[in-house]
């Protein structure tokens, strides 16, 4: 054995080497020795070994590849045109469901991986804006001549004059119409508004 700097022996990598052409000049000797003697957990010995021994060098837990992610990118889109919300939640779950199907054994991947995933896979955070129904209904020309007429009707009806009427912001006033939630979708969908 080489003599070793006091910088290389606290080298990590240097000890998975030193320790791995020990068990190449001692065959008979067992990993486990190799990473005692060396000072490293044994199965960071073993996954270097297999790793040299296979030519498998990382990137091997990619859960999704590109047509999985293109799935998803386009069930997000139908989950919007349908007015659910895509919540983190929902993808997440959706992913899980996604690789069942494909292995009834797959393990979930952690809620970490997926914050990290999502980020770096052509989605972005934004709060979808609900819209009440009555809203989305009042937007054609003939309902609102409609409630005018039916206004106005109202008014002669009660003798309520116009000194009487007051304006205010209904900001509060919505009743059991939900909060805008945060939701993930495509890098091009900028707003989306929900009912």
């Amino acid at each position: 054995m080489a003599d070793l700097t006091p910088n290389q022996i606290n080298d990590r990598s240097t000890r998975i080497q030193q320790a791995r052409e020990f068990l190449q000049e001692n065959p008979t000797e067992k990993a486990l020795t190799a990473a005692r003697i060396y000072n490293l957990p044994p199965s960071t010995l073993n996954s270097s070994i297999s790793r040299v021994s296979s030519g498998i060098h990382g990137g091997q837990n990619k859960i999704l590849q590109e047509h999985h992610i293109a799935a998803l990118h386009a069930f997000i889109r139908s989950l919007i045109a349908y007015g659910i919300q895509p919540t983190h939640h929902l993808v997440y779950n959706s992913i899980c469901h996604l690789k069942r199907i494909q292995d009834p054994n797959f393990k979930a991947p952690s809620i970490a991986w997926f914050y990290k995933w999502w980020q770096g896979s052509g989605l972005h955070r934004i709060k979808s804006k609900p819209l009440a129904v009555v809203r989305l209904t009042a937007q054609s020309e003939q309902d609102v001549k409609r409630w005018f007429r039916e206004y106005r009707t109202t008014l002669r009806q009660y003798g309520i004059r116009r000194r009487n009427i007051v304006n205010f912001d209904e900001a509060g006033f919505r009743v059991g119409c939900a909060k805008g939630q945060w939701i993930l979708v495509s890098l091009d969908i900028l707003e989306v508004s929900l009912f």
